[in-house]
């Protein structure tokens, strides 16, 4: 109830009758309990005069007669509804709340972004220092909200809710006369509340990449992208990581979390990834070529989004441009019909890659067996191979009608596919006969075929003495079989040759006994140009008079960096290195930087006919030596890799060693209890060479006829052995070099 003064009319004597009655008569319920009213002028002159008692402020009871206060309360509110005067109805005799002596608006000078609302309280102060929430009894005066240009910052309901509507700054009202609450009330810009991310929960294939976006929302209802502004975050690196600018880069199949955190506020979304995606298929070899009739076998190499390769030789459709000129069939065996080219492609999936056919009418003049003149041991095998050459000067192997025979197959027996079997001691003459031409070599079975038995060289390379021969550090560090005698380098820069593994003369340059600066580390012998090339620590050697003097290449583009293998592939020279160096060159002379899409130490090359395989702390792939891909599952500290002609071998350390079909998917095989440095296929077994990997440390070579089973050989110590790091087959012997200029001869 609230008395309203100044009250001047018969109807007042009237309702101070009524009152004095209710007063009188008390404002209760039925029951044991009195009802007492309350009263306070709180100082207000008029309710001095007109309240019945005349006193500033008291209580009365009658008793609990009336059913409630309510009909006392509804009665007065139509004369005493006005502060500060009260009035309130209890069960208690104490005296009434101490009067109203100022107003409080909460939350106090609040800062609020357009489009929020903020609800506002007003709490009165009695004099004995007690509150009374006064929310919904002020007046909440909105007339000041006003700024700039008469824009109002915001509106205010009657129960205090503000909503805020621009930006500005002014006083918040809250009136209960004579008192008043202020406040000042600051509005800003609007502001974030809440980030989505887009698009919401995508699923893409593994190896591909995802852009994002993130949309603020603001208080004031609008949207705001603030990709830029984000502090991104992926949940699961494993799975896909996520840039600054919101690219997502897919890692692995799975599931993760991709978050957009901007000043405490954060949106996230699910990402799915999902298989690769087949995204080009190539062909090999490039632009093959073959006389009429003569087949050549072509392999089609999937890659994926992932950056992986497949082969997918057995499962591609192949097709030729030009039937009239060659056919292929299902397995990639393209056979030339009449002189001139043809398209040939495969497809999988949508994707499709081709190779030019080009078929000659060169016809066949002479047949090669390679290997030639090899030495097996009872019941160990060895695959030949049937080397056709043409009338227009082309070499290649020839991989049908090829008739195959042994002269002594009590010594060996040989199959049609050109498998040489030892069956006793002895030799005999194996044939390959394809065109009416004939090509031979001999094979001679032994009790201690190459591979078996080592012995220590005592003529092996000797430093000359003036030139640091106290160095026990300086190795042989590569080897390579040069057509009619072997050829060595050394770390210290020195270059050696020798017929048969046993005698070494000493060639150009004189060794370098600081070691530095002329380091060599491989050696490559290219047949149809009758040169050596020779790669190390920064520059190229070369030789072309049967290593007799060398000349060093400082155009080679290797930028400083330590050049670890060379192999000659047929029409180029292929060397790998330090920080992911590859070059290559046709000739020895004029090299070219290759990009390998790897910093990673690269230290051995092969190559296949079709494929280049490269290995070191990663292992890359290519058809051409020129574009390199990354084979997911590398393996680290490799040193040494082989091809037999169906299966690759890899070796490295701690004594790993791995094989491949493809060079793409390899399986890992039991550890050997060493350090593997080098890896050979001499036609019918593997032979690694290592050791534990410190100098002086014993030497070790394993065979395998099969890259999976591999058997320790004994190799003889002079004066304690060493580390082996390379080793070559000359078709009749191994030779195996290593530390301290040490080598050791099979049989």
């Amino acid at each position: 109830m609230r008395l309203l003064p100044k009250i001047r009319s018969a109807r007042a004597g009237v309702a101070l009758s009524l009152l004095t009655a209710a007063l009188s008569s008390g404002c209760g319920a039925a029951g044991s309990q009195d009802w007492y009213y309350h009263w306070s002028c709180n100082g207000d002159g008029a309710c001095l005069g007109l309240n019945p008692t005349g006193a500033p402020s008291g209580t009365s009871n009658k008793g609990p007669e009336l059913v409630n206060c309510t009909q006392l309360q509804q009665f007065s509110s139509r004369f005493w509804n006005m502060p500060p005067a009260t009035d309130s109805c209890d069960h208690s005799s104490a005296t009434p709340p101490s009067p109203l002596v100022s107003i409080s608006i909460e939350p106090a000078n609040p800062t609020i972004p357009v489009g929020l609302r903020q609800q506002f309280a007003a709490t009165g102060h009695r004099a004995d220092g007690t509150t009374v929430d006064l929310t919904g009894q002020v007046r909440w005066d909105a007339s000041l909200l006003g700024v700039l240009g008469g824009t109002p910052i915001a509106t205010i309901t009657s129960g205090g809710l503000l909503t805020a509507s621009a930006v500005g700054s002014n006083t918040l009202v809250a009136d209960l006369p004579p008192l008043r609450g202020t406040t000042t009330v600051r509005v800003v810009a609007a502001a974030v509340q809440t980030i989505t991310v887009e698009p919401a929960n995508p699923a893409i294939p593994d190896g591909t990449t995802q852009r994002f976006t993130a949309t603020g929302h603001l208080s004031d209802g609008t949207t705001q992208d603030v990709t830029s502004q984000c502090t991104w975050s992926s949940l699961d690196t494993g799975i896909a990581t996520i840039d600054l600018t919101g690219l997502a880069t897919a890692q692995a199949q799975g599931r993760t979390d991709v978050a957009c955190t901007r000043a405490g506020l954060t949106g996230s979304t699910g990402l799915t990834v999902g298989p690769p995606l087949l995204v080009s298929i190539s062909v090999t070899p490039v632009a093959p070529s073959v006389p009429v009739t003569y087949a050549a076998q072509l392999q089609a190499y999937g890659t994926y989004s992932d950056g992986s390769v497949q082969d997918l030789t057995a499962v591609a459709t192949w097709s030729s441009g030009t039937a009239a000129v060659a056919s292929v069939d299902p397995a990639g065996l393209a056979t030339g019909l009449a002189a001139g080219t043809s398209a040939i492609s495969a497809s999988s999936g949508g994707v499709s890659g081709a190779t030019t056919l080009t078929v000659s009418s060169a016809t066949l003049t002479s047949v090669t067996v390679d290997p030639a003149d090899p030495i097996i041991g009872v019941l160990d095998h060895l695959t030949f191979t049937a080397v056709g050459h043409f009338s227009d000067g082309s070499s290649r192997p020839l991989v049908s009608g090829v008739a195959w025979g042994s002269s002594a197959t009590a010594v060996a027996t040989i199959d049609a596919a050109g498998r040489a079997a030892g069956v006793a001691l002895g030799t005999t003459t194996v044939t390959a006969t394809a065109g009416g031409l004939p090509g031979t070599t001999g094979l001679t079975v032994s009790s201690t075929p190459p591979g078996v038995a080592w012995s220590y060289v005592p003529s092996s390379p000797v430093m000359n003495c003036s030139n640091g021969c106290a160095f026990v550090n300086f190795r042989l560090s590569g080897i390579t079989w040069a057509g009619s005698q072997f050829v060595a380098v050394a770390n210290n820069g020195g270059i050696f040759t020798s017929p048969d593994g046993i005698a070494w003369a000493a060639r150009a340059p004189v060794p370098d006994a600081s070691g530095v600066g002329s380091q060599l580390w491989g050696v490559a012998w290219s047949p149809p140009l009758s040169r050596l090339v020779a790669v190390g620590a920064g520059y190229v050697m070369t030789s072309s008079d049967a290593g007799v003097t060398w000349t060093p290449n400082s155009a080679a583009p290797i930028s400083g960096r330590v050049l670890d293998g060379v192999i000659w592939a047929g029409t180029q020279f292929v060397a790998v290195g330090e920080a992911g160096a590859i070059l290559t060159s046709p000739d020895g002379l004029t090299w070219t930087a290759r990009t390998s899409g790897t910093t990673s130490a690269l230290r051995a090359v092969t190559w296949t006919g079709t494929r280049y395989v490269v290995v070191g702390d990663s292992t890359l792939t290519s058809p051409d030596a020129v574009a390199w891909t990354r084979v997911t599952d590398s393996a680290w500290g490799l040193s040494g890799i082989a091809w037999s002609g169906n299966l690759f071998v890899q070796v490295g350390s701690s004594g790993l060693n791995r094989t491949s079909p493809d060079g793409i998917t390899w399986a890992t095989g039991v550890k050997l209890p060493t350090y593997l440095n080098g890896v050979i296929w001499t036609g019918n077994q593997f032979v690694a060479v290592g050791g534990p990997g410190a100098v002086g440390s014993p030497a070790y070579v394993f065979t395998s006829p099969d890259g999976a089973t591999w058997t320790s050989r004994t190799v003889a110590p002079v004066g304690g052995t060493y580390t082996l790091l390379a080793v070559a087959w000359s078709g009749a012997s191994l030779v195996a070099v290593g530390d301290h200029y040490y080598v050791y001869v099979s049989p």
